[in-house]
């Protein structure tokens, strides 16, 4: 895949990071280093994400590329399922 095609997968979900950080703005407490190299059939991407809302943005993208949309969301409604409704989250309880 030419890399010009790598930069625009990586633009998109800068743009829908960009998105997120303005509707809701958070005190970032986890911070991450990591170099995500992702391949399939069709093309690669690659991604640097900082912080805990990159990464989930990127794991959605790579989740509905691998399972589909309604496959993407049935895993994820799993994953909460393990969380408390009322669980606030590491930023939260820090201010208290």
């Amino acid at each position: 895949m030419p890399k010009s095609q790598c930069q625009t997968q990586r633009k998109m979900v800068n743009s829908a990071y960009r998105l997120f950080r303005l509707r809701e703005p958070t005190m970032t407490t986890v911070a991450i280093k990591a170099d995500i190299k992702a391949e399939w059939p069709q093309g690669h991407s690659s991604y640097s994400p900082g912080s805990p809302e990159e990464l989930a943005i990127i794991s959605i993208d790579l989740l509905v590329k691998e399972l589909g949309t309604q496959g993407a969301q049935t895993f994820i409604a799993q994953i909460f399922g393990k969380y408390p409704a009322g669980h606030l989250g590491a930023a939260h309880s820090e201010r208290e």
